[in-house]
């Protein structure tokens, strides 16, 4: 039988999601892409400008006003979404933020 090495394998960019589907039972996979999600929902400041449709400048006074957010460096700030989207209803009133 012949070895494989790495130059036999395919070079197809996978996502870790499209890794993980062909990883996990079909069983578990709903609740590991949950779990995914909930990880991932840290985002930028890009994300939250596109998701609220603003511009950076106004995230930067919603900042002010006390947007919740996380500083782990001096010129890095990250968000996370539920927690963002909760002080979005409570500061302007609005139902369903999410846009997709």
């Amino acid at each position: 039988m012949k070895r494989r090495t790495r130059l036999d394998s395919p070079l197809i960019p996978l996502t870790l999601q499209q890794l993980h589907r062909l990883m996990c039972p079909p069983n578990h996979q709903a609740q590991d892409a949950e779990r995914v999600e909930k990880e991932s929902a840290w985002v930028a400041k890009k994300q939250i400008t596109q998701r609220f449709g603003v511009s950076a400048r106004t995230v930067d006074n919603w900042l002010i006003r006390g947007m919740p957010h996380f500083k782990p460096s001096a010129r890095m700030v990250r968000f996370w979404i539920p927690d963002c989207d909760d002080w979005y209803r409570r500061q302007f009133g609005a139902h369903g933020t999410e846009r997709r």
